[in-house]
């Protein structure tokens, strides 16, 4: 406890111990890191119709998407993976902590075996595997890897943990309001959700403790429907309009919150 209250007092014997990289909001010159995650690829195709690969499907549309972000003003974007390669989810996460993303945003495309379902779905971790999902990642990975810009020099596991648990609060607020304004957008802008279009679970790609991450079911392939609609360069503009639209909300929104974050 005396550990952790020195962590957040950031000091001692007069030196720095926990560096955070500044918000985005802070300087003019700063930049939006939205890293964009195309699931699957490479020998895990992911859901498959015939020959048409899930994969194959949310790399297309993640180009189109990461193009659109790009014209939002000092945004960079960034691509899990940029070909159809195997890339791990560990890997996937580690890529965006390294890049310093404020955004993260993973695409799938969802089937059904038995019955009808159609729509687009958008995910946040579940509550339940927080504090598990902390554990996990503290125990194979430092913190300074899994918080981009932290310096946790000296501190043992107990103190990652409880550091990113902290974190992971003040981020599962920020979540969800991202969350909810992409679903309002995708509204918006004409794109067919499905009727619990909100939803959580326990994927591994939402578990960074302090980067604000959705997964975005972008519809069924097993859906006639749906399936065109992820062939088609039409929809995946006005989905990647909605994606953007989204984001410069969640800005405008989360700026005002800044201000009462932890520092």
């Amino acid at each position: 406890f005396d550990r952790m209250v020195t962590i957040f007092n950031n000091e001692i014997h007069g030196e720095p111990l926990v560096t955070i990289k500044k918000s985005f909001y802070g300087s003019t010159n700063n930049i939006l890191t939205v890293v964009i995650d195309p699931g699957h690829g490479g020998l895990d195709p992911g859901a498959q119709v015939n020959s048409i690969r899930e994969a194959d499907l949310m790399l297309s549309l993640a180009r189109v998407l990461a193009d659109d972000i790009k014209r939002l003003s000092k945004t960079q974007v960034i691509l899990t993976r940029t070909s159809d390669e195997f890339t791990s989810l560990d890997k996937r996460l580690m890529l965006a902590v390294r890049a310093g993303a404020d955004l993260f945003i993973s695409l799938h495309a969802d089937t059904v075996k038995k019955g009808n379902a159609s729509g687009s779905t958008v995910y946040t971790l579940s509550e339940d595997a927080y504090d598990q999902a902390s554990a996990r990642l503290a125990a194979r990975h430092g913190g300074d890897e899994l918080i981009s810009g932290l310096d946790l020099t000296g501190a043992d596991t107990a103190v990652t943990s409880a550091l990113m648990g902290l974190l992971r609060r003040e981020n599962t607020v920020r979540t969800k309001a991202f969350s909810e304004i992409i679903l309002k957008n995708l509204e918006i802008f004409n794109i067919k959700l499905n009727p619990t279009p909100l939803r959580n679970a326990n994927f591994s790609v939402l578990k960074l403790p302090s980067v604000p991450s959705i997964l975005i079911e972008t519809g069924f392939m097993s859906t006639s429907s749906d399936l065109k609609n992820l062939q088609d360069r039409d929809w995946a503009e006005k989905f990647s309009s909605a994606i953007s639209s989204g984001i410069v909300e969640w800005i405008a929104e989360d700026r005002l919150l800044a201000k009462n974050r932890m520092q």
